[in-house]
């Protein structure tokens, strides 16, 4: 028998019994719309909600800590140096490792005049990470061909007396804490678009701890060559110093304020300092009449009551979704302001950071304070969420200049990405025998993930035990059927179908009942999930980052909720495909008449 004749009589058996057919098909169908429901909820909830709260295959590590009396103190030595970041490195299923730095040491921040309509007060938190960690954030939010190239640590000028005041690994040359340093005399230390700059001394105590040699210092620093007349050739802020040799290299541009006392004040944009000494223009001569620092930077000074600095570009500042939508919902209404609904106006805003100086409790001396100007470049889902996440060599050299000499000996914690999410516990696992633990945040993501697992686990048994009831049904509607055709069961056998055929008709029978409840299943699941979303945009219309859509219907995960229906279908028809292949034909047609 051809396949297109079992299809007919398939079909044509199906439409002699509607009601069964029916009744078994809305059941496959409410197990297959159960099916695709949830797992695409669970889905979407994971991708588009908990991957915003915690980054998906991320867990953050800090030595182990233990709550008492309500607070956090850690319970091992187990600092993360150098060695240690390797070690996790080196461990299977890690992807990349990134270190991260919290402020330690008290600031304040006022601003956003341009969104809210007067300046806002508040503690400042900042917290260290690398660029190249944001720059592969798969959440990142915001205009991605901008933020990702702004978010770089410009290496700002720390004024300093010693070594000591530096952060690890950097000198003090110049009056400057260098964080790259290099042999002058032996040319070498420096990457291949850089060169070695000496300094001029006329002792070893200007040397860092070095030894002046020939009226410069041992120790240089490298900076990165330029060619006179090129305006490009240097970051923002610097300008190109020629040297003697030939060539140039790219050097912070120092500035003074005249107005000192409105240096002082909150208006610290609007002051963007004079040039001081040399006004080097793009040929490499002096420029007449002396003027401001070039454009998007303004003159940092050495403190608050300091009158000279270096022209700096602002701090690139990036912001979490959940920090606007806790705005939103609390701290809007605290200051008085209407909540953030359209972030692209945060996006370029900027407003002032007051290093030393707090509004809990009284600052350092105002001779160690200073004004940092800072600005929004873009959201991401990898940073901290309830601070500002900034580049962290610029946090290490703040924790180094205002935290004191304890506040720059080591990193406070790593972020670990596996390779995959099952690489995560692995990692969490390897990482405890060196006294490693997931941070409080991490732990939380690791609960959620779980959780959600098991919800995805009840849901998927719940719509299992009614695929199941549904195949019963399948099974006893076929047994009715196949019992009401047996003389026409042994007709068929008489004329030449072998028992192979009617098994197949039967199976077919049931696969294409399967098949349109399974697809009936996944349209009314779609048409539930619109539902849920059209009622989420109402619910949460306040909310920033609010997802388009809570559900992720893939491919694999319709197919496969189709190939349950299916399957369910032929398995409830199996026992009665194998009956009716099984009868005799003339017992057949004597039963049937």
């Amino acid at each position: 028998m051809r396949w297109r004749s079992r299809w007919g009589l398939a079909l044509r058996n199906a439409r002699r019994h509607p009601r069964d057919v029916v009744a078994a098909g809305l059941g496959i169908a409410l197990g297959c719309a159960m099916f695709s429901f949830f797992v695409g909820l669970a889905h979407g909830v994971q991708d588009r909600v908990l991957n915003r709260m915690y980054p998906n295959r991320w867990v953050q590590l800090e030595p182990a800590q233990m709550e008492i009396f309500g607070i956090r103190q850690s319970i091992v030595d187990a600092p993360v140096d150098a060695a240690r970041i390797q070690a996790l490195r080196a461990l299977p299923g890690v992807e990349s490792v990134w270190p991260r730095q919290r402020s330690r040491f008290q600031a304040r921040l006022w601003g956003g005049e341009a969104v809210f309509g007067r300046a806002l007060h508040a503690e400042a938190f900042l917290d260290g990470m690398s660029p190249a960690a944001l720059e592969e954030s798969s959440g990142a939010l915001g205009p991605e061909a901008d933020w990702r190239t702004r978010f770089r640590d410009w290496d700002e000028q720390i004024p300093c007396a010693s070594s000591e005041e530096c952060v690890r690994g950097g000198l003090c040359l110049g009056g400057i804490c260098r964080a790259s340093t290099c042999a002058p005399f032996e040319t070498r230390g420096c990457d291949p678009d850089e060169r070695c700059v000496a300094l001029a001394c006329s002792d070893d105590t200007m040397c860092g701890g070095g030894a002046c040699r020939e009226g410069q210092c041992e120790s240089g620093h490298c900076a990165k060559s330029c060619a006179l007349g090129e305006r490009e050739g240097c970051d923002p802020g610097r300008w190109c110093v020629p040297e003697a040799a030939g060539g140039g290299h790219c050097a912070a541009i120092p500035c003074e304020v005249e107005d000192l006392p409105i240096r002082r004040g909150r208006t610290a944009s609007t002051l963007p300092g004079k040039v001081k000494g040399p006004c080097l223009d793009e040929a490499g001569g002096v420029c007449s009449p002396r003027r401001t620092c070039p454009e998007s930077t303004t003159c940092t000074t050495r403190s608050v009551v300091a009158g000279s600095g270096w022209c700096e570009p602002p701090l690139p500042v990036v912001l979490s979704p959940f920090l606007v939508e806790v705005f939103n919902s609390t701290a809007s209404q605290v200051f008085g302001v209407a909540p953030i609904t359209d972030v692209d106006r945060v996006l370029g805003l900027q407003f002032h950071l007051r290093y030393g100086d707090s509004l809990l409790k009284s600052g350092l001396p105002a001779h160690r304070q200073t004004i940092q100007r800072a600005e929004v470049v873009g959201f991401s889902d990898r940073a901290v969420h309830l601070g500002l996440t900034v580049p962290l060599g610029h946090v290490e050299r703040a924790n180094a200049r205002f935290g004191g000499s304890d506040a720059r000996q080591s990193l406070e914690s790593v972020v670990v990405m596996g390779r995959t999410n099952e690489d995560v516990a692995t990692i969490v696992e390897a990482a405890s025998e060196w006294g490693l633990a997931p941070s409080a945040h991490s732990e939380k993501a690791l609960q959620a993930a779980r959780m959600l697992r098991l919800l995805a686990w009840v849901f998927g048994l719940v719509s299992a035990v009614i695929l199941g009831v549904a195949a019963i049904q399948v099974a006893h509607m076929e047994l009715l059927v196949v019992s009401r055709r047996r003389r026409e069961i042994g007709i068929l056998r008489a004329v030449g179908a072998s028992g192979a055929d009617i098994r197949r008709m039967v199976l077919l029978e049931g696969a294409a009942i399967g098949l349109a409840g399974a697809v009936l299943g996944n349209v009314l699941a779609f048409l539930a999930a619109q539902g849920v979303n059209r009622g989420a945009e109402i619910v949460f219309a306040d909310l920033a980052f609010r997802p388009d859509d809570l559900f992720v219907f893939t491919p694999e995960l319709l197919l496969g909720s189709v190939a349950l229906g299916v399957g369910a279908c032929l398995w409830g028809a199996w026992p009665p495909a194998r009956w009716a292949a099984r009868m005799d034909p003339v017992d057949a047609i004597r039963g049937g008449a």
